[in-house]
């Protein structure tokens, strides 16, 4: 008997997780209409009938029946319908084991024919109400996924490998990430001397480990403000700051609008 193992493979996507936001299936009108749209995650439209428009840094594009559309996290665009237009929309992130969106690498919206077949089971899948229609719909996304990888992939930056220790780091920042987490409560939590593990962790990923929690807990707490109903006092003490007004004046010195705002502006943004 022999067995064949591909060890980068696992290596490079073994820690791939994808996650879903938000999804539904819309039918829009011109009330459909928001600027400056910018999520911690990747939106995937799956365009069925009419039409709408989106408008990023590189310009407008028509989102057209028949096709899907790949929206990275991160980027800042306007959205708007002028006459009507009916989508399956999925709101993901396929997160790498650093925590942040791969999809995220992709500087501009992506296009790409929506296959029939897919379109079909997406809707079929979606409109289940099973455990077998919930399969079917997580195959059906990584599908899709996979068609606009296969397109458009060299745009991404190549997904990097890590040393144990910097995969170790990872696991206790997200673990225990809120806004009091140290590099000595890392270390110490690895048993290992907060110099070394500095220096170790930058070479490695090109970013100061305080740099490195800032951005996740950006992220985190964008996602927050934008999934279901908690207060602005739950999410501070979710996330360790010591009361939700010290947590908004981190949010606007590195967002530009206070939290209040930017949940008011983009809840609902479909």
């Amino acid at each position: 008997m022999t067995i064949e193992r591909m060890s980068s493979l696992e290596e490079r996507f073994v820690g791939l997780r994808l996650r879903v936001f938000d999804s539904g299936y819309a039918h829009l009108d011109s009330s459909w209409s928001m600027r400056d749209v910018c999520s911690p995650y990747t939106r995937l439209y799956f365009a069925y009938r009419g039409e709408g428009w989106i408008r990023t840094p590189a310009g407008e594009r028509v989102l057209r029946a028949g096709y899907m559309y790949l929206i990275p996290s991160g980027l800042k665009f306007d959205y708007w319908c002028d006459g009507e237009m009916d989508k399956l929309y999925i709101h993901v992130a396929l997160e790498l084991p650093d925590g942040f969106d791969l999809l995220g690498g992709f500087a501009d919206g992506l296009e790409l024919e929506l296959p029939e077949v897919l379109g079909e089971e997406l809707l079929r899948a979606y409109r289940g109400g099973d455990l077998r229609a919930a399969l079917r719909l997580k195959g059906c996304v990584f599908e899709a996924l996979a068609e606009f990888v296969d397109g458009y992939g060299a745009m991404l930056r190549p997904i990097s490998s890590y040393s144990p220790l910097t995969h170790a780091a990872f696991r206790v920042i997200k673990r225990e990430l809120s806004s009091h987490l140290t590099l000595k409560d890392i270390a110490a939590a690895l048993d290992i001397n907060p110099s070394t593990l500095g220096k170790r962790f930058h070479a490695e990923t090109g970013l100061a480990i305080s740099d490195y929690m800032d951005s996740l807990l950006m992220q985190q707490l964008q996602r927050r403000l934008l999934a279901g109903d908690s207060t602005l006092s739950e999410i501070a003490d979710e996330l360790g700051f010591c009361d939700q007004f010290y947590m908004s004046r981190y949010f606007k010195k590195r967002q530009g609008e206070t939290p209040s705002a930017y949940r008011r502006r983009l809840s609902g943004a479909v």
